[in-house]
């Protein structure tokens, strides 16, 4: 199950950072196929004797510090006369990534003991997760490899300073293995390898490397709290509300108005030349707006106006500005609408995350908000049309926070328009403005359970009825084939990268040579196994859907580096951008009017042709790698580039987002209309996109990625941990029930142990709303929380429960209520536990 991981290595970037050394960003090589590639050193030739008595509590230096390049290995010998009875031996030492400066983690290190990789149940002086000053979590391993900080040194700095990627609850970086299952007396072999994951040096320091004998101890872990007992809450979609505020317009564009008690004011600046902005709010007069009204302002820029429509409606405040190009330039504009806080909020979520500093910014297309709670009120801000979306960054000033754009452009005679909403929610919290956008969105639909079938297209794939019954037992609707490769008589080195780069494709060991966008229709032997597939997932089941795994930016198709050479992405330097595969791979894209985009819209119906498949999956659905591209024969016709001192502009540069969005349309159209499905990775990063109601997850190298769903599908990979079990994933699913969120899986060889497979009973589900530790769904109820569940049709429900291990429990703690009139649904259990309530019938 490690190859899932590399095949899908190019998901990671869009959610995770565009900057490839960030913290959670998925390492390219995560199993032992990278460290037979690893340049083996000779061997340190350190003996040790682990220091008697044996049995007591001793400590041996393996070695003082070490300096292992990228992709080398570095083995120590170890003697110990005996393993000791009912003593631990641990293998101990500091790690890092020599770098600059601070700049978060990538799991870089695999550490074996006479041939066996040390996982995470071997660590014992830290919890297997943790988490960083912005809310993200990750673990310190996955499958086989480390997570290892770059850091200049080893210095509490990582704990002290206040920035994101800050680990301030544990020792980022002294590990502590037990290896006494992995000992034998005499001889015995430590391997440790530092992978090749990025194309920058990335030497790994190791310092005090010990052994360790002594009592045994082991890490902390979460203790499992009984049912509860007494009164339960009560959870169920409470649907659209109307909320009593009232709101002012002034007469130059500022915006006050009250919820409750309390009273709040936005003023909006655009920028002006020298450094300075025009502000709303100079002028006193502010009628006031009722609830279905609206209202208008306007004010002037240097060559630009602004046209400002403030609507009321039952939820939410609607505004939408028209910035108009008055001058015969292009013209640049920032622009902040700025929420000032009576008083310092109890919390503050910048795209749903927690703020950790006074002064912060953050540009998420996919959760495009800001969001301030007090004792009695909440308010929060969403960015809502396309470009706003694309371009926003939610802000954190001292007493103020807001929605910005710093890079809107507006050509000579035209005119582009922004949206937003403002969300004052009386007694409310983050999950109460989440559904309250959800619901005006219209991103409340149905999604059937997605999974990966890697091994159903591989070349030692399971006979037609194993095949059936593998994927019956897992109760999957859609299912995506496996990444497409040439094999290797299939394409000439030369013809997949440039002849410069012959030699770094060359010298790839082992497996195919990846075949992406138009390329697919070049790998013939691959296009025969995935028809194969098809058909036999078909006559299995003709309601099941087979998706071709599709990458939009990504092509090696023979010569495409000249066939599409004016498609590339390119950095601020004119170099263009390559994806992070072993061997270089230009980042394409796709558009309307471009070579590349018209010959991937040609092959998108002759690949469903000639394999026989119902749909795509789309992986990066919107962008890969980075957001921006400065290819001057390309431009978005919104996006510039503006000194944020001196407001001048700088020139012109796209979102990937936007230069893209016209040729996403038109595949999701030509897929619906042929009455095919997609299925996409990465949340939409527009309203055009939002409305196109694709199923979309995100990845979950951290739990907090799945933050980002919540204005989308919410569903996330479940490639958190490496999958060996049904516990593993159950383990998973209730943790995704935190960020209320559900899992999409990959389909393993075998089959679960539960029939019903507990995600089979989460889907088909149409969301109505999330939830922390659930998901409230029009047809099911999936929760991690003991509490009284119902619906308003005072629905009964058959539950389902199950513990920590994916086990059903053959006696939960259910039964049927009344609250007057109400039907709900008790439920109780154990803090590990989750369950499904599957809607039955109407009350009476």
């Amino acid at each position: 199950m490690t190859q899932k991981n590399v095949r899908l290595r190019n998901c990671s970037a869009q959610y995770l950072g565009i900057v490839v050394f960030t913290v959670l960003l998925t390492a390219v090589c995560l199993s032992f196929r990278c460290v037979a590639n690893a340049q083996e050193r000779m061997p340190a030739t350190i003996d040790i004797s682990v220091a008697a008595p044996i049995g007591g509590e001793a400590t041996a230096q393996v070695a003082p510090a070490q300096h292992l390049d990228a992709g080398t290995t570095e083995t120590f010998k170890v003697n110990l006369p005996i393993v000791p009875n009912g003593k631990q031996v641990r293998l101990a030492l500091k790690a890092r990534i020599d770098w600059p400066s601070l700049a978060g983690s990538n799991p870089y290190m695999v550490v074996q003991i006479n041939g066996t990789a040390l996982t995470l149940p071997d660590l014992v002086n830290k919890e297997a997760e943790f988490t960083m000053r912005d809310g993200s979590d990750t673990t310190w391993a996955y499958g086989t490899a480390w997570r290892i900080l770059y850091a200049p040194d080893f210095s509490d700095d990582v704990k002290t300073k206040n920035f994101a990627y800050g680990i301030p609850d544990t020792d980022p970086y002294r590990f502590a293995w037990n290896i006494t299952p992995y000992l034998k007396p005499g001889d015995n072999s430590i391997v440790i390898t530092n992978l090749q994951v990025i194309s920058q040096p990335t030497p790994l320091i190791l310092k005090d490397i010990d052994i360790e004998v002594g009592s045994p101890i082991s890490a902390a872990t979460a203790q499992v709290q009984p049912a509860p007992t007494g009164v339960l809450p009560i959870y169920e979609a409470a649907g659209k509300q109307k909320v009593a505020m009232q709101v002012a317009l002034g007469e130059d564009g500022a915006l006050q108005f009250q919820v409750g008690s309390r009273r709040f004011s936005v003023v909006t600046r655009t920028s002006l030349p020298d450094g300075n902005w025009y502000s709303t709010g100079s002028i006193g007069k502010f009628p006031s707006i009722t609830r279905g009204q609206s209202a208008t302002a306007q004010w002037a820029g240097s060559g630009y106006t602004v046209s400002r429509k403030v609507s009321v409606q039952d939820d939410c405040i609607h505004i939408v500005d028209t910035f108009r190009n008055t001058s015969t330039n292009l013209v640049g504009v920032m622009y902040e609408n700025r929420l000032a806080l009576p008083e310092k909020p109890q919390q503050i979520l910048l795209a749903g995350r927690p703020v950790f500093s006074d002064t912060q910014s953050v540009q998420n297309p996919e959760h495009p908000s800001v969001l301030a709670r007090w004792n009695g009120v909440a308010v929060g801000m969403v960015a809502g049309d396309d470009v706003f979306r694309a371009q926003n960054q939610a802000f954190v000033e001292p007493s103020t926070i807001g929605l910005a754009d710093n890079q809107l452009g507006i050509a000579s005679g035209q005119s582009r328009t922004l949206e937003w909403s403002i969300y004052p929610l009386p007694h409310g919290n983050y999950w109460d403005f989440i559904n309250a956008v959800r619901r005006n969105w219209g991103v409340n639909f149905q999604l059937p359970l997605v999974a990966f079938d890697f091994p159903g297209l591989a070349k030692n794939a399971p006979a037609p009825k194993e095949q059936c019954e593998r994927v019956k037992a897992f109760g999957v609707h859609w299912l995506i084939s496996d990444q497409a490769f040439y094999e290797p008589e299939e394409i000439k080195p030369d013809e997949m990268v440039r002849p410069k780069e012959v030699e770094q494709l060359t010298q790839r060991k082992g497996g195919s040579l990846v075949a992406e966008g138009t390329g697919i229709l070049h790998a013939k032997q691959w296009l025969d196994r995935a028809r194969d597939w098809s058909k036999k997932v078909h006559q299995c089941d003709s309601a099941l859907k087979t998706l071709i795994y599709l990458h939009t930016q990504i092509v090696t198709e023979p010569k495409h580096y000249e066939k599409y050479a004016d498609d590339v992405v390119t950095d601020a330097a004119g170099k263009t951008v390559n994806t992070s595969y072993s061997f270089p791979l230009p980042l394409y894209l796709p558009t309307l009017d471009n070579a590349y985009g018209k010959a991937l819209l040609e092959a998108i119906p002759k690949i469903l042709q000639q394999t026989n498949a119902d749909g795509f999956y789309n992986d990066e659905m919107d962008y890969a790698t980075t957001p921006y591209t400065y290819n001057p024969k390309m431009w978005d016709g919104a996006t510039v580039m503006i000194d944020a001192k001196t407001h001048a502009l700088q020139g012109k540069r796209s979102s990937v987002i936007l230069l893209q969005q016209p040729w996403k349309v038109a595949f999701a159209r030509l897929l619906a209309n042929e009455g095919k499905v997609l299925f996409g990775n990465g949340e939409p990063s527009t309203r055009t996109l939002t409305n196109l109601h694709t199923p979309r997850f995100v990845e979950t190298s951290s739990y907090s990625n799945l933050i980002n769903s919540h204005f989308g599908s919410p569903l996330g990979l479940d490639n958190h941990n490496v999958v060996s079990s049904d516990g593993d994933l159950a383990h998973m699913t209730h943790r995704f029930l935190d960020y209320g969120a559900l899992m999409v899986p990959y389909l393993w060889n075998g089959k679960p142990a539960e029939q019903p497979f507990f995600l089979s009973l989460m889907y088909p589900i149409t969301p109505e709303e999330l939830h922390a530790g659930m998901v409230l769904g029009k047809e099911r109820i999936v929760t991690n929380r003991s509490g009284c569940y119902g619906w308003q049709d005072n629905s009964t429900a058959d539950v389902y429960v199950f513990d920590g291990e994916g086990k059903r429990v053959k006696a939960p703690q259910v039964k049927t209520v009344r609250d007057g009139r109400k039907v709900l649904i008790e439920l109780r259990m154990p803090s590990d536990y989750f369950a499904v309530l599957v809607k039955r019938q109407t009350g009476k």
